[in-house]
């Protein structure tokens, strides 16, 4: 895995534990995570704000940034969590 692939998983790995509110498998041990993340096996997303956008960077369908960006931008737009590119403030 490149580098830039390596950020891209670790940052949906980062989404995932601000949406979770925990890490993934968090009982297991790093060496266990990490055999789990060779072996392809996830947490499951299906329930999570943005799961499946987590999911897509752990499955390594993006080559740069700025697709991850424009990705999670356009899914945020979705949401209405943030419009025309920029945050809502707050009422």
């Amino acid at each position: 895995m490149d580098d830039t692939k390596r950020e891209i998983f670790a940052l949906g790995c980062g989404i995932y534990e601000i949406m979770a509110w925990k890490a993934p498998f968090p009982d297991l041990t790093e060496e266990e995570v990490l055999e789990r993340y060779n072996n392809e096996q996830f947490p499951k997303t299906d329930q999570l704000l943005l799961g499946d956008v987590i999911h897509t960077y752990w499955d390594e369908k993006y080559e740069t940034a700025a697709d991850v960006e424009r990705v999670l931008r356009e899914r945020l737009v979705d949401l209405h969590v943030i419009s025309h590119g920029k945050c809502d403030k707050p009422t």
